[in-house]
């Protein structure tokens, strides 16, 4: 189970730009949540947690603090949902987060267009991700 996304956060980011990111994450997970995953959302909303319904993967766990963090999501069901959270983080977070992994842009796709759904970002800032992958 090497397949890992990885991400370091910088609390350059304001708590609105937080807040946004929790509404759309909300909306994400209850759109696109499925079988396959178990969500919820911490105390006050500072935290963000996923995880795979098969226990393939590890607990997704995504924190409103400064932090370096990883997920070995081992290509499961739910890392659909993972890369849509991470995606969503960047749009609203911006330069806060640096995103890695070790799947390349076709692993990110679905993830990618379930997060503009939600979020509505424009073609820059995919075509911006998209580069910087």
């Amino acid at each position: 189970m090497g397949y890992t996304h990885y991400w370091t956060l910088k609390p350059y980011y304001t708590n609105e730009q937080w807040r946004a990111f929790i509404k759309d994450t909300r909306r994400l997970l209850t759109k696109y949540g499925d079988q396959h995953s178990a969500w919820s959302f911490g105390d006050d909303d500072n935290d963000v947690t996923i995880a795979d319904a098969t226990d393939v993967g590890e607990v997704f766990l995504f924190q409103n603090k400064e932090c370096s963090s990883f997920c070995k999501t081992g290509e499961a069901l739910y890392d659909v949902l993972v890369t849509a959270v991470l995606v969503l983080a960047k749009a609203h977070l911006g330069d806060a987060i640096v995103l890695k992994s070790d799947g390349d842009i076709c692993d990110w796709f679905d993830g990618l267009v379930r997060a503009q759904k939600v979020a509505h970002f424009g073609n820059d800032f995919v075509r911006n991700l998209l580069h910087k992958k």
